[in-house]
């Protein structure tokens, strides 16, 4: 029916497929979805500014400094107290900084904390120089993570949690 070369090079294609397929690089991860306004910080040329956003799940405390087409921006993000008190161990956690236009849309996303640790309660810091891509106005955070809950022999389940600009 089918010999074994035809076999292999069916697989091998098929793989590449779905290598490709989830190929999409950072700054274009959710570009043209809406961030609500609310969630929005607007980026002057002074500074230095600092702020915090509290969610549910993570406090970000953060300042930056706008110097024309750069943005410096550092700071920290911290899950909230319920996680330690919940769930026993962290398995990954995404921090990202949205760069918007004057409609709330993203035009770049940029990864501040790429993070697969154990601990609940790490303090996660993030410093980073960025260009500001043309027609950006405003930035906003979101992120994406999940955690594990403790099982008896050796079992655990799994709690993930979001906030990411996901309409167009």
């Amino acid at each position: 029916m089918f010999n074994k070369t035809t076999i292999i090079m069916v697989g091998f294609a098929g793989l590449l497929t779905l290598a490709g397929t989830g190929c999409v690089t950072t700054s274009a991860l959710y570009r043209g979805n809406s961030v609500s306004p609310e969630r929005v910080v607007a980026i002057q040329d002074a500074g230095p500014h600092k702020d915090s956003v509290e969610t549910f799940d993570i406090v970000i405390n953060y300042t930056f400094v706008r110097g024309g087409d750069v943005l410096d921006i550092s700071g920290q993000a911290v899950l909230t107290e319920r996680y330690p008190q919940l769930y026993a161990g962290l398995k990954y956690l995404y921090l990202y900084l949205f760069f918007l236009d004057a409609d709330s849309r993203v035009l770049e996303t940029v990864s501040l904390v790429n993070a697969m640790t154990g601990s609940l309660e790490e303090r996660f810091e993030f410093s980073r120089s960025l260009p500001v891509p043309t027609g950006a106005v405003g930035i906003s955070f979101g992120y994406n993570g999940e955690v594990k809950e403790g099982g008896g022999g050796g079992l655990t389940s799994a709690h993930t949690f979001y906030r990411l600009p996901l309409q167009k």
